[in-house]
């Protein structure tokens, strides 16, 4: 619900160039219609069976937190970087006020973080890994 408020825009951003994505915004697990499954037993067809997807939000908020973005229908094919990167940037109204920012934002897994007002260390993609460690200030323990 955050991201709906406080998204500006996203970016995807390759080969030196920048293009905003118009169509790309977040779908949030709670409001998403296409992943809309209810964790907890409840009959689809009740007038207020959306009520049942807000209380498991409140009450199982590491089931519900996340979104999808989609950048498949707009940019069907992202010409990579010679290192074969490229870059999502998510530009938001402010800075996130939170003092515990380990778990922020999460990519299938790996958090990014947003310790300044402004870009997330970059993240080597690398086929058949799914874990990857983001190295923190030397005050914090590495985060994955």
């Amino acid at each position: 619900m955050w991201l709906d408020v406080h998204l500006c825009d996203i970016q995807l951003r390759t080969q030196d160039k920048a293009i905003t994505l118009d169509g790309g915004y977040p779908v949030p697990a709670l409001w998403g219609t296409e992943r809309r499954v209810d964790i907890l037993p409840t009959k689809k067809t009740l007038p207020f069976s959306i009520l049942q997807l807000m209380m498991e939000y409140y009450y199982m908020p590491h089931v519900r937190d996340f979104v999808t973005i989609n950048i498949k229908n707009e940019r069907p094919l992202v010409r990579l970087n010679d290192d074969r990167t490229f870059e999502l940037i998510l530009r938001f109204k402010g800075s996130l006020e939170l003092t515990d920012i380990a778990q922020t934002f999460l990519l299938d897994c790996v958090p990014v973080r947003q310790l300044e007002q402004m870009t997330s260390a970059a993240i080597p993609i690398n086929n058949g890994i799914s874990r990857y460690e983001i190295s923190l200030k030397p005050t914090h323990s590495g985060a994955y």
